[in-house]
């Protein structure tokens, strides 16, 4: 509890918890057991893909690749508990570089059915700050053999973009490669707009939580036509995330986004089970 009263602020005090004590022994056991994993030639870890449909034909033209951890002491462990983790123990650099080489090559495989389809992969500001991004991901593209459009890297709203010019430098780097990137959760921060001037992202993803709030009522569906609008004049790609009914797709659709992504057409799922499930699937509807 010490670095809790730290954190509070000079001259203060906190109360011993055992539910948060124990919380934080499980983080700290959880970052030794995926330290372990990691050297270990990443064991447990897994990426598993998510299909990205056209809604000009209900075709499958990408995939986002998502990362999954399990052990036999805790089993399969959520991201929302484990990426926060990678990220506090700069683990998610190696991790990213991981992610980053099996969805490629996972990418040139498939673009022997789909011949333009691209792959998704999330990136973290870590890796940004703290790891030479652009020539991981020109060596990635190059040793792997795919082109550099095949490959896009996602990006959450953060403070970060208003603040680093590094962080401005490198999007521009990226984009004069031919890299794209996709502004994800759009809808969740407070400066939307500032984001889209400085990352010149290629799609922007509406969030799953802005998509419910907008089928619930008129005004935040209005707000999302003309979002799409904006997007749209500006030369940019809009990717619908969070789709789960046919209800929902059919209201959303009306708002005419460009991609659609949800458990509608499909979950997560490792290599084998997408290949069999999506790749040779003619039309999701």
């Amino acid at each position: 509890m010490l670095n809790q009263a730290k954190r509070n602020g000079k001259n203060q005090m906190a109360l011993f918890d055992r539910e948060v004590y124990d919380g934080y022994l499980r983080r700290l056991n959880i970052r030794k057991l995926m330290r372990q994993d990691i050297n270990d030639n990443f064991k447990g870890f897994q990426v598993f893909f998510q299909p990205i449909i056209s809604t000009k034909d209900y075709t499958l033209i990408g995939a986002e690749a998502l990362l999954r951890w399990g052990c036999e002491q805790y089993g399969n462990v959520s991201p929302a508990v484990f990426i926060p983790i990678l990220e506090e123990s700069g683990l998610i650099i190696p991790v990213g570089k991981y992610v980053m080489w099996q969805a490629a090559r996972t990418c040139r495989k498939w673009r022997e059915v789909i011949p333009h389809f691209h792959v998704n992969v999330n990136l973290s500001y870590v890796q940004m700050h703290k790891s030479d991004l652009i020539e991981d991901v020109e060596k990635c593209i190059k040793e792997v053999g795919i082109p550099p459009e095949s490959l896009v890297l996602e990006l959450t709203e953060s403070g970060y973009i208003e603040t680093d010019s590094r962080i401005k430098s490198l999007f521009k780097d990226l984009k004069e490669k031919n890299i794209d990137l996709a502004l994800d959760d759009f809808g969740t921060g407070y400066s939307n707009m500032r984001y889209l001037k400085e990352i010149q992202a290629t799609t922007v993803k509406i969030d799953r939580s802005f998509v419910v709030q907008a089928l619930k009522n008129d005004h935040d569906y209005n707000i999302i036509n003309h979002i799409i609008d904006m997007v749209h004049s500006l030369g940019f790609s809009v990717c619908m995330e969070g789709i789960e009914e046919e209800d929902e797709l059919n209201k959303m659709m009306e708002t005419k986004p460009d991609m659609i992504q949800g458990y509608f057409f499909g979950k997560p799922a490792p290599v084998d089970q997408f290949e069999e499930q999506f790749l040779h699937t003619t039309s999701f509807l």
